[in-house]
């Protein structure tokens, strides 16, 4: 067994970088440090995460071309598929950033003449397997994020 993942380019077999396995110390460090980002993350606002939403957006524009091109080196991806992808991405954080807050808002139930409420509260750390051929489908946490989660992604 090997002490690193390999990513090769699908096309040429070049190696394009290796990435250390973590040790068992390792993951627990990650997931420690999740946890406390958690715990920070779940007192944040619901507005200052729709501000964070919308500069994760901006910022994956401005990087769309890199992005893209990483995903055609990496997986073979057309480049075109790739910037729609990445687009997609972007696109789905500004959606959050604007229905999230209806969407994860108390609602009264009809319960008790309407003095029950369903309300919307955090789980603690999630963890992710994303497929590796969609790596920009990691945004489909994006309403995580949104609910104040916590996600590892791998």
């Amino acid at each position: 067994m090997t002490d690193n993942v390999i990513s090769r380019n699908p096309t040429t077999g070049e190696i394009i970088a290796t990435y250390p396995l973590q040790n068992a110390a390792e993951l627990e460090a990650a997931l420690q440090t999740s946890a406390d980002a958690f715990a920070q993350w779940r007192a944040t606002s619901m507005a200052q995460r729709v501000i964070v939403l919308r500069q994760l957006a901006e910022q994956i524009r401005q990087r769309q071309d890199q992005l893209a091109e990483m995903a055609t080196l990496e997986m073979g991806k057309p480049i075109a598929q790739a910037r729609a992808e990445v687009l997609k991405c972007a696109n789905l954080c500004d959606w959050y950033a604007e229905q999230g807050p209806a969407m994860l808002a108390d609602k009264p139930t009809l319960v008790e003449n309407q003095q029950a409420w369903q309300s919307f509260r955090p789980l603690g750390v999630i963890l992710a397997v994303m497929p590796w051929n969609f790596p920009t489908g990691r945004c489909c946490a994006v309403p995580l994020v949104c609910c104040w989660q916590e996600t590892l992604m791998y």
